[in-house]
């Protein structure tokens, strides 16, 4: 993925920030609507994801995914239920870097750009078209 595919997907829905720039507090939470891995290397890298519910730390998603060079991006979607999650994504070497919907509203579209030391991720603003019971599941098939 070129640099100006990136900067469109990451501008696409609308507000792009930090992540935990916003607190919330009580029960609201964003729903998850996909989260894309990048590889921002010139060798394939292999990534860990790790998803849990806030309010129980049940494990909703755990894999390991190899995103090549060409194309440089994996995109997950509609794998993990529709409440407060915890997603962690870390370089298979590197150290986790964890983002919490709780601190989120609406629905939220997460970028985790591959780091050595640690991922980073931007967020923005998404359309709502997975808020259903048979997109959001509570086990990733």
């Amino acid at each position: 993925m070129k640099r100006r595919q990136f900067l469109a997907l990451a501008s696409s829905g609308g507000i792009v920030a930090t992540a935990g720039c916003l607190s919330l507090g009580g029960d609201a939470y964003a729903t998850l609507q996909s989260l894309h891995l990048i590889n921002p290397f010139s060798d394939p890298v292999t990534v860990k994801v790790r998803i849990e519910r806030e309010d129980t730390d049940e494990v909703a998603y755990l894999e390991s995914h190899v995103i090549l060079t060409d194309p440089n991006m994996v995109t997950l979607d509609c794998v993990w239920p529709d409440a407060p999650l915890t997603v962690m994504v870390r370089h298979v070497d590197g150290k986790w870097n964890r983002l919490t919907t709780s601190d989120y509203e609406d629905c939220l579209g997460v970028i985790a750009d591959i780091r050595k030391d640690r991922p980073s991720f931007s967020t923005h603003n998404s359309e709502c078209p997975i808020r259903n019971a048979v997109c959001h599941t509570d086990v990733a098939e």
